[in-house]
């Protein structure tokens, strides 16, 4: 369900972003997407199908958006290929250690309760620097 649920930002997001100048409200609801999921699915997990499908479009139009940012923040080519090495390189890298950390963060606790924390502050984040990186400019 999740995977499937990223398969639609990916049909819906390149056509919207690319006719605004400004994705600060489509990083900002993006990330409200993923915080709304794990609240949801913290507080109501018999409805869990919708609570994954609501995370998969939320963070899987995250970041199809960041990698968007890459090409419309830099100015050349050379700059892009530069951002694009930063951004790719931590991005995975979080990608990598996420789920290690969440099942230590869960055997440390014996709860699910601050991995939810942890997973909402990231949620958080995301509206954070997306209002930041959204914004019509260059870097």
């Amino acid at each position: 369900m999740l995977q499937l649920a990223t398969a639609l930002p990916g049909l819906l997001l390149p056509p919207l972003i690319g006719r605004m100048k400004d994705q600060r409200v489509i990083a900002a609801g993006l990330g409200v997407m993923g915080l709304v999921a794990i609240l949801g699915l913290y507080l109501a997990p018999t409805l869990a199908v919708l609570w994954i499908a609501l995370f998969g479009a939320g963070i899987g139009g995250a970041f199809i958006l960041a990698l968007t940012f890459i090409a419309l923040r830099a100015r050349n080519a050379h700059q892009t290929a530069r951002l694009s090495g930063m951004v790719q390189a931590v991005g995975y890298l979080m990608s990598a250690t996420g789920p290690v950390a969440v099942g230590a963060l869960h055997d440390v606790t014996h709860s699910w309760l601050a991995s939810f924390i942890a997973c909402s502050v990231l949620c958080v984040a995301i509206m954070l620097l997306g209002l930041g990186a959204g914004r019509a400019r260059h870097v």
